[in-house]
């Protein structure tokens, strides 16, 4: 296991195509030590996040497009892995903090 603190964390630019998140950008973490790009991402739809539904993106490409890693919606899946159908309003993704750019 390997110890870090949050200043050794670097963040790299992505951006979400399609789904409940279209068009979204965000500074994710890449993963430590190697700052390794992560293939997927799972983002709460609503809080609180451990009963929400989240959107589930995956990455194409090993190279950023445009200054960006680009993930592309894959499902809505319920609190249990479950894939599930969900239509936001504008309020569940402000709760889901889908507000944070870049």
């Amino acid at each position: 296991m390997h110890n870090f603190d949050e200043c050794s964390v670097v963040h790299v630019p992505a951006g979400l195509l399609g789904g409940p998140l279209d068009g979204q950008r965000f500074k994710i973490p890449a993963v430590p030590p190697d700052q390794t790009v992560p293939h997927a991402l799972t983002i709460p739809l609503k809080q609180p996040a451990a009963t929400s539904p989240f959107a589930r993106y995956v990455r194409e490409g090993d190279e950023p497009v445009g200054g960006y890693y680009m993930f592309f919606f894959e499902g809505c899946f319920g609190p249990a892995g479950e894939k599930v159908l969900y239509a936001p309003t504008n309020a569940s993704l402000a709760d889901a903090g889908a507000e944070n750019p870049v």
